[in-house]
């Protein structure tokens, strides 16, 4: 089977979903492996829960500094954190 070309649109489109991805997961692995349901991760993030639900829902808008405070308490790997964009 021939491989297909991605355009620069569609290798940027992976390249967030796959960001995405990693992110959801490093907070997922958060929660579960703390045994913290999303309220009390809100509250160590220091922001509201409606706050936390959005960035799970929408990742693109999370500030910089809040990506940061994730990266953080989730004690994320360097690989995970470039996945995000965060180089």
């Amino acid at each position: 089977m021939p491989r297909v070309t991605l355009t620069d649109k569609q290798r940027r489109e992976y390249k967030a979903a796959d960001g995405n991805k990693a992110l959801n997961q490093a907070l997922n692995h958060y929660k579960i492996d703390n045994g913290l349901n999303w309220p009390e991760v809100a509250v160590r993030l220091g922001v509201s829960t409606s706050s936390l639900s959005r960035w799970r829902e929408h990742p693109e808008i999370i500030p910089l500094s809040a990506m940061r405070r994730i990266a953080a308490l989730t004690k994320m790997e360097p690989e995970t954190w470039a996945k995000i964009g965060g180089i």
